[in-house]
């Protein structure tokens, strides 16, 4: 079965049910899950998620070295993406751009 990765504002949050809900499904039907969320949710949350959190890959938990190890892994589509980042208005580009390399390390070390 195949590995799939959710991206995640932040998790588990207690509001958002449906989320840990696909994951265990998906789970269930034999996938890998990997759940990566920006930030670490501090509030309430589902009991049955809580296996989903301990194996949640938190960016804003992971160092700057982190993003720069990222670097080794930028590809055309990676570039293009850059530049679409570059036009965003909502979230500075530093910041952007750090988590998007953090994301892409991590994702490349879990598989």
């Amino acid at each position: 079965m195949k590995k799939i990765a959710y991206v995640l504002a932040s998790y588990p949050v207690l509001s958002e049910t449906f989320v840990g809900t696909e994951m265990r499904n998906m789970q269930l039907c034999g996938h890998d899950i990997q759940p990566i969320a920006f930030h670490r949710h501090e509030g309430q949350y589902q009991e049955q998620d809580q296996a989903l959190k301990d194996n949640t890959l938190f960016l804003s938990e992971h160092s700057k070295l982190c993003a720069f190890k990222g670097l080794a892994y930028i590809n055309i589509g990676v570039l293009k993406a850059l530049k679409f980042s570059w036009q965003q208005q909502g979230i500075p580009f530093k910041s952007l751009i750090a988590n998007a390399l953090k994301l892409l390390y991590l994702a490349k070390k879990n598989n």
